[in-house]
């Protein structure tokens, strides 16, 4: 119908336009138009009062949703109180936490400080400990050196008591053999003598003296007193020993004189008795004397005894004062360690305990950055919630005025639009049968589509089987290609053998034909040599050996044509023969010899001939061997 009116269509044109458009163009073509007309125009004008009265239910709905904003937006703003307050009373719990933490931060820093301030005293007083222990240290090494030093003296006055002991057991040994001459002394005395009875009880007395002073004397300790003892027991076995030999002395004056007479004997006698007397008294003073010295000796060993318990004690002492020593020492040690744990352990909850104050300070100054910036962020929501609040009530009444003026507008393009919705409705009709023949063509199609689908299904099913023969033949063809090419890899390998081991007999021939080179050549420079040589005196000089006319024979039928000719010139020089002869062979044609060889065959003689022939024939081989040997190079250097 818009184009029966002639109303442009255009795709962004808005619904109030295009009932404008409508309107004037039912104004415009209401003359003409017939009374069928006007009645579709009447229908499509209730139509229209209908999405009028729809479109102000419309208006009341918005008036409902802006009730709602308006409840929304006083929501918001109680919620943003609400928020508010909590950010607030959070902040605040936030401070009180935080100046918590700074004074259990203070205890801490103050706790640290007292304990740092016991442990250097505690430190100090370990030095001090340490210091009195070290002086007792030094005062025990002193005493140990003292008594190292008496230890030694010990140890001297020991080997000085092992030789006085040692001089005691010569003594005594020498004091045996005395009282064995003194038995034999007093046998002898018996049987000479017997008033001489008395001075013999005596001399036993005096031995068991002896005897008792020698045993006594064996118990002391003491080194001083000992030598004393020894000495004045030397002095007196001495005394003795004199004493005795003076009785023997006088014994024999008193036997010679008891041979002369009895009035010596008696007088000898007489001086025996006192000197007997004098001897007994000098005993007992000397025994007297032994048992004071005996006396003293126990008196030194009692006294040795103590001094010996008083070194076992000291050296006791020493003992625990080198253990204290050892014990103050780890103690020194265990404190040095201690104490450098201590300060270890102080230097690390010192830098713990500020580290954690620096994170309080950090924290309690990003928390006030926090507040700080929160509290500007509740400003500017605030002002920004004001300033929304604002331009939404402003919104709303332009809202509100706008869909006043729309509403007329609709009004008004709501009868210039009925009869563009009629329009519509019959296009709509006619669409629709356009749409129905569209969709069964749409089906038609469909059918053809899937039967197309079908045939394609199909021959791709076919390809997809001629493709899997085809790449099952592919693979047979593969298994059988790879069996040959492992059957010819073999091949390969087994002709690279063979290969191998042709070249290593080529090789062999190469070495075996230079060998036979070599001989060959001396045996052309061995004939060469023979027919240069003179005949010897007395050969005939026509005579030519059969050796060399058999080889040049050999040489003509194994030469090619070349080298024939020039082995038939030297076999004709050599058997000499005529022009007759060098004409039927073929070497002269008609008096082309000259021209032919190149001058007289006279001229050069028949060594000559040989040795240039046998010169060319070298060189030859030479080239041969080397062209025969040059592609079994290029072989192995390929290979």
């Amino acid at each position: 119908m818009s184009m029966a009116l002639g109303v442009p269509r255009d795709g962004n044109s808005s619904p109030v336009d295009s009932m404008e458009l409508i309107l004037s163009a039912l104004h415009s073509n209401l003359e003409g138009n017939s009374v069928s007309e006007v009645m579709e125009l009447k229908q499509t004008l209730t139509s229209f009062e209908k999405k009028i009265a729809e479109l102000e239910g419309g208006l009341q709905t918005s008036e409902h949703e802006k009730r709602e904003l308006r409840e929304e937006s006083s929501h918001i703003s109680r919620t943003y109180d609400a928020e508010t307050a909590k950010v607030r009373q959070r902040e605040s719990l936030h401070l009180k936490q935080v100046q918590v933490q700074q004074a259990r931060s203070d205890d801490l820093l103050r706790e640290a400080e007292e304990r740092r301030k016991i442990l250097e005293s505690e430190l100090e007083n370990s030095l001090k400990r340490l210091s009195s222990q070290t002086a007792d240290y030094e005062a025990l090494v002193e005493v140990e050196d003292a008594l190292r030093r008496e230890n030694e003296m010990l140890k001297d006055s020991a080997g000085e008591l092992s030789t006085l002991k040692r001089e005691l057991v010569r003594s005594a040994e020498e004091r045996a053999a005395i009282e064995e001459q003194c038995h034999e002394l007093r046998e002898k005395l018996e049987y000479e003598s017997h008033p001489l009875e008395e001075l013999r009880l005596r001399l036993q007395n005096l031995e068991q003296e002896n005897e008792t002073l020698r045993t006594h004397t064996s118990g002391t300790t003491s080194d001083d007193e000992l030598s004393s003892l020894l000495q004045i027991k030397d002095s007196t076995i001495c005394e003795l020993t004199y004493k005795i030999q003076v009785l023997r002395d006088e014994l024999r004056n008193q036997s010679a004189s008891v041979k002369t007479g009895d009035t010596g004997s008696q007088l000898a006698e007489k001086e025996l008795e006192a000197q007997l007397a004098s001897f007994t008294i000098k005993s007992n003073a000397a025994q007297a004397a032994l048992e004071n010295q005996i006396e003293e000796l126990d008196e030194r060993t009692r006294r040795l005894r103590l001094v010996e318990t008083a070194l076992k004690n000291t050296r006791d002492e020493c003992d625990e004062l080198k253990r204290a020593l050892v014990q103050a020492e780890s103690a020194r040690r265990k404190s040095e360690s201690s104490s450098k744990v201590l300060n270890n352990m102080l230097q690390k909850e010192k830098e713990s305990l500020e580290r954690e104050l620096s994170e309080e300070r950090r924290a309690r100054d990003e928390s006030e950055q926090i507040v700080a910036s929160m509290q500007e962020s509740l400003q500017l929501q605030e002002k920004k919630l004001l300033s929304d609040h604002q331009a939404l009530q402003k919104s709303i009444r332009e809202d509100d005025e706008q869909k006043h003026k729309r509403i007329e507008e609709l009004e008004m393009a709501a009868k210039t639009s009925a009869a563009k919705i009629e329009n519509l409705e019959r296009k709509l009709k006619r669409k629709d049968n356009e749409l129905q023949l569209s969709q069964q063509t749409v089906v038609n199609l469909q059918g053809v589509l899937e039967d197309f689908q079908e045939s394609q299904n199909s021959e791709i099913e076919s390809s997809l089987s001629t493709l899997k023969r085809e790449l099952n033949f592919a693979v047979e063809n593969k298994e059988m290609l790879q069996k040959q090419l492992t059957e010819l890899q073999q091949n390969l390998d087994a002709d690279k053998k063979l290969f191998f081991e042709k070249d290593e007999m080529i090789n062999s021939l190469n070495v075996t034909l230079e060998m036979f080179k070599e001989t060959n050549l001396a045996q052309k420079e061995e004939m060469a040599r023979i027919l240069c040589e003179e005949p010897p005196p007395g050969a005939n000089a026509n005579s030519v050996e059969k050796s060399v006319v058999r080889d040049l024979l050999v040489r003509y039928f194994g030469s090619g044509t070349r080298a024939k000719r020039e082995v038939l010139e030297i076999i004709a020089k050599t058997l000499l023969f005529s022009e007759e002869d060098m004409a039927k062979v073929g070497l002269v044609q008609g008096g082309l010899l000259t021209t032919i060889l190149g001058g007289d065959l006279s001229k050069d003689s028949v060594s000559e001939k040989w040795v240039e022939f046998l010169m060319r024939e070298t060189e030859e081989d030479i080239v041969t061997d080397a062209n025969l040997v040059t592609p079994e190079e290029e072989k192995n250097s390929i290979h």
